[in-house]
């Protein structure tokens, strides 16, 4: 069967093969066969190609010819992105080959405590020179020379600035904590109304450089921060087929909506893990795996369904009981614990409070305490509902009688009355909560709501090690208890981040017991394999 499809105003026609094409490319060369694919119908100047379960977009770039071709496609492919599609093996065989240039990421660039997606205005200097292109004109600015640029002053849509001498650029109008952050590569500034959009083209290893000691400090032993660098760059290339930014014409942003990105300087031991463990991705089966991590567990993993990361389960992402004892041989009952014991509230509630041998308990995280009066929750829902309605519109549900509940807007609750957690997921992570108030009563679903929601501010969070903590905008995990005294909550939990995948700290622990990194990651993605990007779809 063919098919006939018509891109840049030229038809292409396809049956099992396809006709040369060229498209915006990246990675490394290689050749795949293709027995069932097929393309969907074009967007703009964008293809989907589909290649039995996996789907990815490809930008057309320059002319397309008409040709029809019969037999099996070969797909031949820079890292993800299509080169061209040959008509036969035997001259797949005999493409000439081209000069390797490095995969690239685009990184959409925030504001100051990652607060906003566009700029007022950018300040941009560098210790040596850099250009300025915008649209036909060229500028060269001299180093230690601050460039400024607001919106109204463009002239070209876009403006792009490089270094002359491969230097980095920092942007001053941006701060990460007490620093100003540098670029490797390419910044390029679009105009957006009064705002400016600033995305980094960089190649793929070099923003990893800038992920992995914002993601984990860099004091941690190697085969931790290997283990990172390989969950990182599996996580970009995931980004990368999923494309949830194109309206922005990025792949990733910097904040931790993906993996964040410079907020900390980049470093030697950090460098030396990705560039030892450069091109190589998690997969399951042939397709690649997504590899998320947070800072610490409670001593037990979710599934990636309980928090909705996914709508099914995913094997190689449930949840287990992170014991000492990682053996195969005791990893049944670890999961059965996970999905099954734990997610009962009393069984969870028992296993916070029960001393355990479990690999992280030595950990400033690993267990915390917070006490919350009535007043500064309601006042904390109250301000943020609206926000969490309308982000998750499916997620916020009101109480319309007995047992019932509909989806609807809310802005308050009235005065707060009670929180119950109605259902807990794989390892006890709170799943979903019913908020009483004096005007409505609601019905929450996600840790991520719960842990928006029931929260404040103002609230002393005290940790394992002692150490009081303050200034954190949720509560750090979904994996807690709730005990009313009088007008207050004591808050009893366990955790940092959402518990789904690798625990960052749990990667420490397993490194300090002599795991190298394959063995690490396979603890906490089992049945997963380690390949290179270049094995991806051959």
């Amino acid at each position: 069967m063919k098919r006939v499809i018509r891109v840049l105003g030229i038809f292409l026609i396809f049956g099992l093969a396809a006709g040369a094409m060229w498209f915006v490319q990246s990675g490394k060369w290689k050749t795949t066969t293709l027995k069932e694919v097929y393309i969907e119908k074009p967007e703009g100047d964008t293809l989907w190609v589909i290649n039995g379960q996996e789907r990815t977009e490809y930008k057309v770039k320059g002319a397309v010819k008409e040709k029809t071709y019969e037999g099996i496609a070969d797909l031949e492919v820079r890292g993800k992105c299509v080169r061209k599609i040959v008509c036969k093996p035997d001259k797949a065989k005999g493409v000439e080959q081209k000069e390797e240039t490095p995969e690239t990421i685009r990184v959409l660039l925030t504001t100051t405590d990652f607060a906003e997606k566009e700029h007022d205005e950018v300040k941009v200097r560098s210790e040596k020179p850099f250009v300025v292109k915008a649209g036909e004109s060229e500028k060269r600015c001299e180093g230690g020379e601050e460039l400024c640029i607001r919106a109204v002053d463009m002239s070209a849509e876009t403006i792009t600035i490089h270094s002359a001498e491969e230097a980095k650029l920092e942007i001053t109008s941006i701060k990460r904590g007490e620093r100003i952050p540098s670029y490797r590569g390419t910044l390029e500034l679009k105009k957006n109304g009064k705002k400016i959009r600033i995305i980094n083209e960089l190649p793929l290893e070099q923003y990893l450089y800038g992920v992995l000691p914002s993601e984990m400090p860099a004091e941690y032993p190697e085969a931790a921060l290997r283990a990172q660098a390989v969950c990182a760059r599996s996580y970009a290339e995931k980004q990368k087929q999923n494309n949830r930014l194109k309206e922005y014409d990025a792949q990733v942003d910097d904040s931790v909506a993906y993996q964040v990105y410079q907020s900390q300087p980049e470093d030697e031991r950090a460098n030396k893990a990705v560039d030892d463990t450069k091109g190589l991705v998690v997969c399951s089966g042939n397709i690649l795996a997504s590899t998320y991590f947070f800072a610490t567990s409670c001593g037990v993993t979710t599934s990636s369904d309980s928090v909705l990361f996914t709508n099914k389960e995913i094997s190689y992402l449930a949840g287990q009981v992170q014991s000492t004892d990682i053996s195969d041989a005791k990893k049944g009952e670890r999961d059965r614990l996970a999905a099954d014991t734990y997610a009962e509230d009393d069984l969870f509630c028992e296993f916070l409070e029960k001393e355990q041998d479990l690999l992280e308990k030595e950990e400033p995280w690993f267990r915390w305490n917070m006490t919350i009066s009535l007043e500064q929750m309601e006042k904390n829902i109250n301000e943020r509902l609206a926000d969490r309605c309308d982000k998750t519109p499916d997620r916020i549900e009101v109480r319309k009688g007995e047992g019932l509940y509909e989806k609807g807007r809310v802005e308050n609750i009235g005065k707060l009355k009670r929180v119950v957690i109605k259902k807990r997921g794989c390892g006890g992570v709170a799943q979903t909560a019913v908020i009483v108030g004096s005007e409505v009563t609601i019905r929450v679903t996600s840790e991520y709501n719960i842990r928006m929601l029931l929260f404040s501010r103002e609230a002393v969070i005290r940790r394992k090690d002692g150490k009081e903590v303050t200034g954190l905008s949720m509560l750090p995990s979904g994996f807690f208890r709730l005990k009313r005294i009088g007008g207050a909550y004591e808050i009893q939990g366990g955790g940092y981040g959402h518990g789904v995948g690798m625990s960052q700290t749990g990667a420490r622990q397993l490194a300090n017991m002599g795991k190298n990194e394959q063995e690490i990651i396979c603890h906490y993605f089992p049945g997963v394999s380690i390949l290179s990007m270049s094995q991806i779809g051959s």
